[in-house]
């Protein structure tokens, strides 16, 4: 197991490589982009605080669609600080809490927080299923709130979604995938890119078929059933941009395009030197070593 590990590391770097020296962006069709409506979705917490507008402000910079709204999914306790920082925005604002006790209940929330290890990762990944059923347009644009975008870039063309993949790979995703979809994952790329185009009808298709297609509390059987699978103990774990966009290639071969994303870690001792650059798409400034308390 070790071998492969390093087998992989390396195959991803030398990857990473060749694509970022001999492949080029694709070029935006801004008139066939702007035909697309979608809203912006950020799933985000205090952490992310500072560097959030930034984020936001980049998105509707870069992201050449007409978007139609803005939602922000918070925790309660955060609420303050998102509605000083979006003081001069429009934006539809749902809390972590009312949105799982909408849709899952004080069951569901229950099996979260008895999960030994990253309730709150775990939390994240749902709500940004759960956000589906409160959007307007037919598609919807989740952007993690710890990256920038530093160069146009469109989710949509030909009326087809694009699913970028990144440098990362990971068998617990794939271990879950199996569990809850019955089919295993194959591909070496991960479409785990700080951000995908969802489309709200396939996700409610896609959790029908996790209920088996049950009676009216399909939302809540099927979310139920991803927690019950979900197990950072046993090395199983969710996804939501796995799961989502492995179910759409499943279901419709034909149904989207595919293209690498270009984006570069940042650490928040380079914030300053944040760059405009023809080989990226986007920086991310992650803070897993900063706050592991919410990844646990």
């Amino acid at each position: 197991m070790v071998f492969i590990k390093f087998f992989l590391e390396i195959f991803l770097k030398i990857r990473r490589v060749l694509l970022l020296r001999f492949c080029n962006k694709k070029e935006v069709n801004l008139l066939d982009s702007l035909n697309y409506e979608i809203d912006l979705v950020y799933v985000t917490h205090s952490k992310d605080s500072d560097i959030f507008v930034k984020s936001l402000n980049s998105a509707l910079e870069h992201v050449r669609h007409r978007i139609n709204q803005i939602i922000v999914v918070y925790p309660e306790k955060d609420k303050f600080i998102f509605r000083q920082l979006l003081i001069n925005y429009s934006y539809q604002e749902y809390t972590d809490e009312a949105l799982l006790a909408e849709f899952i209940g004080e069951r569901g929330i229950g099996k979260i927080v008895k999960q030994p290890k990253a309730s709150n990762w775990l939390k994240q990944q749902i709500l940004k299923l759960l956000v589906s059923y409160k959007t307007f347009s037919k598609e919807y644009l989740v952007v993690d709130s710890d990256t920038i975008f530093i160069d146009d870039i469109v989710f949509i063309a030909n009326k087809k979604p694009i699913f970028y993949y990144s440098d990362e790979l990971h068998f617990r995703y794939k271990k879950f995938i199996k569990k809850v979809l019955k089919t295993w994952n194959y591909s070496f790329r991960s479409y785990i890119a700080h951000m995908m185009v969802f489309d709200k009808n396939i996700v409610d298709q896609m959790l029908r078929e996790l209920s088996n297609n049950s009676d009216s509390n399909y939302i809540t059987n099927s979310l139920e059933s991803i927690i019950d699978s979900h197990s950072f103990i046993d090395n199983c774990v969710l996804s939501e941009y796995e799961l989502y966009s492995f179910y759409v290639r499943n279901k419709y071969r034909n149904g989207y395009y595919t293209d690498y994303w270009r984006n570069l870690p940042m650490s928040n001792l380079e914030y300053d030197k944040v760059f405009h650059s023809k080989k990226f798409y986007s920086l991310s400034f992650h803070h897993y070593n900063l706050y592991p308390e919410l990844y646990k």
